[in-house]
């Protein structure tokens, strides 16, 4: 089912009718795996002492996403120990030429790399990067712990139907949160200005680059939180807060978190083998939001522009 659009005069809304048109989609738009063996060498890399789960890479004329996935592992348990599969080049005969892939720790896709058809085979490519000085990047990565609070906008907000009681439900907790800060509470006055998703590590960083340099003096001396100056500031940012509140930049439980398609359902892809996967037909997995109990989200892409990009996704949590 889609939203078909027809197009009016500049000065009139456009018609938007529901439609069901059969397309043909590319569910691994953007996605490649990358195995267990190899996230670990790059996070070694990075300095990192976690194996992130996705990674975001950018090299010449390639670019997108890899889950970190036992590609070898699966070979072995479920291609009944057959690691030799198909690429996208084809041979003078026209057979796709095959490749063991106990020699490779990446397999990328014909959507990522984007000129794939102009190299002769990936050989070429790999030589010309060499010739060229030309490396893989690591542009970001998924965090070691989600966080738990997540900044809405305007964005979000406006492709949902809410009624008067409902703005009221979904700003509770931001409201609550202004509410709490106050002269007589020094803890919660100072987690409020140190800003939210606070851990540790996060307010040890804050202290020691951060040059806010009266929060500083308000972890050092409380007392100067009787001082004027102190006081307005506090005031001046709480107005600030409320200001941009109204404008939709509200705090609710939530997180950005990678979306990516079954990775266990592209191996069997990659394998030739039929493609079952581990999720049915709109379900969903997320560690993060199984481990707390909600078992029904509302997800949605940034930047976002219509509503069609605002889905609510229905967790599995049970095992497999």
């Amino acid at each position: 089912m889609t939203n078909y659009v027809t197009e009016t005069d500049w000065d009139k809304d456009d018609i938007i009718d529901q439609r069901e048109i059969e397309l043909e989609m590319n569910r691994t738009d953007g996605m490649g795996l990358i195995s267990h063996t190899q996230s670990k060498k790059w996070a070694e890399e990075l300095g990192l002492d976690y194996i992130p789960a996705q990674w975001c890479i950018r090299q010449s004329f390639l670019k997108g996403m890899l889950c970190t996935f036992p590609i070898h592992e699966f070979c072995e348990k479920v291609n009944n120990g057959n690691y030799v599969v198909d690429t996208i080049y084809k041979d003078m005969e026209g057979n796709h030429v095959k490749v063991d892939l106990r020699d490779y720790d990446i397999i990328i896709t014909e959507s990522q790399f984007k000129l794939w058809n102009s190299y002769p085979d990936i050989e070429s490519y790999i030589e010309n990067c060499r010739n060229n000085k030309l490396y893989w990047g690591v542009s970001r990565y998924t965090d070691k712990q989600d966080k738990d609070m997540l900044k809405l906008n305007y964005q979000f907000i406006q492709t949902l139907d809410l009624k008067k009681r409902d703005v009221q439900k979904i700003s509770k907790q931001f409201v609550e949160w202004i509410d709490g800060v106050t002269l007589e509470n020094l803890s919660y006055t100072l987690l409020f200005l140190l800003g939210v998703n606070n851990n540790e590590e996060k307010i040890y960083n804050y202290l020691k680059s951060n040059d806010n340099y009266w929060v500083k003096s308000l972890v050092v001396s409380p007392e100067i939180l009787n001082d004027k100056y102190i006081r307005d500031k506090i005031y001046n940012l709480l107005r600030i807060r409320i200001q941009k509140g109204c404008l939709g930049d509200i705090y609710v439980n939530g997180n950005f978190q990678v979306l990516v398609y079954d990775p266990y359902a592209f191996m069997q892809h990659v394998c030739g083998l039929e493609i079952t996967g581990l999720l049915k037909r709109d379900e969903f997995y997320s560690h993060y939001w199984n481990n707390i109990g909600v078992s029904q989200i509302s997800s949605m892409r940034s930047p976002l522009t219509y509503r069609s990009e605002h889905v609510v996704l229905n967790l599995r949590n049970d095992e497999i």
